[in-house]
């Protein structure tokens, strides 16, 4: 689940109506319609979204085959013999 802390009332509101588009056409009708201003708050919510659900994809993600290669890069190179 996303969870942005730290917005003002104002930009929970239009968090609101970015969750309630049901499509891109739904949201874009809206986002056009608005003033510049909030239109470019708009704009840092949906790159604030984006962050926020890539963290969550990696915090799910399993990582076995970073966990292995960082081991192998932390015990140095290996030698050959």
């Amino acid at each position: 689940m996303i969870s942005i802390e730290g917005l003002n009332k104002k930009q929970m509101a239009m968090m609101d109506v970015i969750w309630a588009c049901n499509n891109e056409e739904q949201f874009m009708n809206w986002f056009l319609a608005l003033p510049e201003e909030d239109r470019c708050t708009v704009e840092s919510l949906m790159l604030i979204l984006k962050h926020e659900y890539l963290e969550m994809v990696v915090r799910e993600t399993p990582m076995d085959d970073v966990t292995a290669l960082l081991k192998r890069i932390s015990h140095g190179p290996a030698t050959e013999g």
